[in-house]
């Protein structure tokens, strides 16, 4: 906690208004590494699950977007690629029996969700790729859930950064 002392005459006031000033200054300062140290925490729980998951899918990238405007800070962790789904939700019920995503009911994923599917509860398939000359065996892929897993662990350390960063 700041303590800021004064007396009652123009130049304490004063003294006290610029020592305000540079208080605000330093929390804002610190609010942006604050959001920022925690979004690239989350960053990296996204980036560690996506390469922890087994299967076919492959086709996720991660990214942060970080901006601090006057005040307001804010960080955003972006998902993107053909395979997001497949990666937080999962695919097939080989890797995914006893693995079912907590929200996967809630958002309408899971599996045996997917448009024209025919294989969710087959340990294996075959499938031809996007140019149909090639024929791949496929168990599926591993529901790792990345965005989810990245919330619960910016949860869990919001405190410890916050009294790292802030102090206290």
């Amino acid at each position: 906690m700041k303590q800021i002392n004064m007396t009652l005459s123009v130049a304490s006031i004063n003294n006290a208004i610029e020592e305000l000033k540079k208080y605000k200054q330093s929390l804002e300062r610190k609010n942006e590494i604050f959001v920022k140290r925690l979004a690239e925490y989350g960053l990296n729980v996204v980036n560690t699950k996506i390469a922890e998951s087994r299967g076919d899918s492959d086709d996720a990238k991660s990214k942060m977007q970080f901006n601090p405007m006057g005040e307001i800070v804010y960080a955003e962790l972006h998902l993107t690629g053909e395979d997001v789904l497949f990666i937080e939700f999962g695919s097939g019920i080989y890797y995914n029996a006893g693995n079912e995503h907590p929200l996967a009911k809630q958002f309408g994923y899971g599996v045996g969700t997917y448009p024209g599917q025919t294989h969710a509860y087959e340990d294996f398939w075959f499938y031809t790729d996007k140019d149909g000359t090639h024929s791949h065996f496929s168990h599926g892929t591993e529901s790792t859930m990345p965005m989810y897993n990245s919330v619960i662990e910016m949860y869990k350390t919001v405190y410890s950064i916050a009294k790292e960063v802030f102090g206290g």
